[in-house]
């Protein structure tokens, strides 16, 4: 059937064959390892992240429920303000400024912009 040097030949391609098949196994072996590792490490992620997530899920919510009563109480105290606002300004319009006096006893000194108004004959007298 075969020469004897074809069965050489023959013996040559099995083995080199058996190294390629080798090699392509242990790539394949070291790519399984990898993905295994991988998915070690996703579940160990998975793990602790579950872990924190219920560790601190207190002061998660709590914050949460600061931000939602912040968002649902801002219209209001900004209503406040601004209601606060122009009743002071209407309340400014309504009553004028007071004008300062000073009680003068008799003999104290008047000022120069100052007048006494006698009672009798309404005259002004500096």
């Amino acid at each position: 059937m075969f020469a004897p040097s074809d069965d050489g030949l023959l013996c040559d391609l099995r083995v080199h064959r058996i190294k390629e098949e080798a090699r392509s196994m242990s790539l394949l072996s070291q790519g399984r390892d990898r993905v295994q590792w991988s998915a070690y490490g996703f579940i160990a992620g998975i793990l602790i992240g579950l872990v924190l997530g219920w560790l601190f899920h207190g002061v998660i919510g709590t914050v949460v429920n600061f931000l939602i009563v912040a968002a649902l109480l801002t219209p209001f105290i900004i209503a406040f303000i601004f209601w606060r606002r122009t009743k002071e300004r209407i309340e400014d319009l309504r009553t004028p400024d007071p004008v300062p006096t000073v009680p003068l006893d008799r003999g104290d000194p008047i000022d120069a912009p100052s007048y006494v108004i006698r009672e009798r004959s309404e005259s002004r007298e500096q």
